[in-house]
């Protein structure tokens, strides 16, 4: 008998068998069937993506076809040809009337040499036997560059009013003062020219200075005190006038001050000179010049002096000098005319302006100009009755004091 193991081991035989055979007759047809799906989808996906992109690109033309068309650019106008502008046609460019001297800080008016070299050509014609060929050339002017004798031999201190027992001086020790705008920089150019950093007050706020403060140059081997040593002469920071934080009433009222201060200067005879400031980034506007024209009419000598040239370029600069130099163009130019009138004679002495035919560039922050200033203080000191006689002085000043 046969046992029903081996009964079941033939059925598997047989099913593997027909198993095999199907299988042998499927693989092909699966395997090309697998190959066949491979490379349709190989092929068939960039044709499609293909098939987007150009529907997109169609959309996009479509689009683009829809929009209303752009308007046409104008022409451009034809580019004219600049115009030349001839030496004789030169707008409103006012003429050039200073020259500039052996310093490039220091300018002075054409007018000015001009005068002196004619007067000079005058005596040569009187004097004929004497021929002096010293004709003034500006750059014959302002050719130091060294700091002055007396400023480097001597130091600045300030003077409270208790050594003038709370009173002006009643000597006649020379003495310059220094006037300008509010935040002119006065305060800057005062430490710069007397070579201290804080002798007078530096502050951002205008209209700081609301007092006369005096300054005295004294010897450096003068070893005594304040109040016995002999000044050589004196610097006077005066209030700045125009705009100051400051109110109304009082702005008034120091500025009055400040004009009786000067007119008893003059009327002593101890005030030489008055130095204007004009800062170069404004230029001179109508307050300066209602400053210079009541100089004139009481009869102050001034000069004027620009202040922080290193803040504008140097054609600005030149600007400025000019107009300063053009309003003193006009004043002889007005004072010849009254000298050839003889019927005005009573006039005569009213008719001068007593403005410096120089003007100072400075930049107390780098330090230009400073010694030109130094040289042009220094002169003052030492004019006429100063020169020899400010011992003298100082001794009288000591009794008086």
């Amino acid at each position: 008998m046969i046992s029903a193991h081996c009964i079941r081991h033939q059925i598997n035989i047989r099913s593997s068998r027909t198993l095999c055979r199907q299988l042998n007759y499927l693989l092909p047809v699966l395997l090309s069937h697998s190959l066949t799906t491979c490379t349709t989808n190989l092929y068939t996906t960039p044709k499609q993506n293909n098939n987007q992109n150009v529907s997109k690109r169609f959309l996009s033309k479509n689009k683009k076809q829809k929009q209303p068309p752009k308007a046409p650019r104008p022409p451009r106008p034809p580019k004219q040809p600049k115009e030349k502008i001839s030496s004789q046609d030169t707008g409103n460019i006012p003429p050039l009337l200073l020259y500039q001297t052996a310093s490039p800080n220091v300018f002075i008016s054409s007018i000015a040499i001009d005068d002196m070299n004619s007067m000079q050509d005058e005596n040569e014609h009187e004097n004929q036997n004497d021929h002096n060929d010293a004709t003034i050339h500006p750059k014959s002017l302002f050719n130091e560059t060294k700091v002055p004798t007396t400023f480097a031999k001597s130091i600045f201190e300030y003077i409270s009013p208790k050594a003038f027992n709370h009173e002006l001086p009643s000597g006649k020790i020379p003495e310059i003062a220094v006037l300008g705008r509010s935040n002119v920089g006065k305060s800057s150019l005062l430490n710069a020219l007397t070579n201290h950093k804080n002798l007078a007050r530096i502050s951002k706020r205008p209209g700081r200075t609301q007092q006369v403060n005096y300054f005295g140059q004294f010897d450096r081997e003068d070893s005594n005190e304040v109040e016995s040593k002999t000044p050589i002469g004196y610097i006077i920071d005066l209030p700045g006038y125009g705009y100051a934080k400051a109110p109304d009433d009082v702005v008034s009222e120091w500025q009055k001050n400040t004009q009786d201060f000067i007119t008893s200067r003059q009327e002593r005879g101890a005030l030489q000179r008055i130095y204007i400031l004009i800062d170069s980034r404004r230029g001179i506007d109508l307050v300066d010049s209602s400053i210079m024209s009541w100089l004139d009419i009481n009869g102050i000598s001034y000069t004027v002096v620009i202040t922080k040239c290193d803040a504008v370029r140097k054609p600005i600069v030149v600007k400025v000098a000019n107009e300063i130099c053009m309003r003193y163009h006009s004043q002889m130019l007005g004072n010849n005319l009254l000298l050839h009138d003889d019927n005005e004679e009573e006039e005569q002495d009213n008719m001068v302006g007593l403005q410096s035919p120089f003007v100072h560039v400075t930049s107390s922050r780098k330090n230009v100009g400073i010694i030109e200033l130094m040289c042009a203080v220094e002169g003052d000191f030492y004019v006429g009755n100063v020169n020899a006689k400010s011992r003298n002085y100082g001794n009288e000043f000591k009794n008086t004091r």
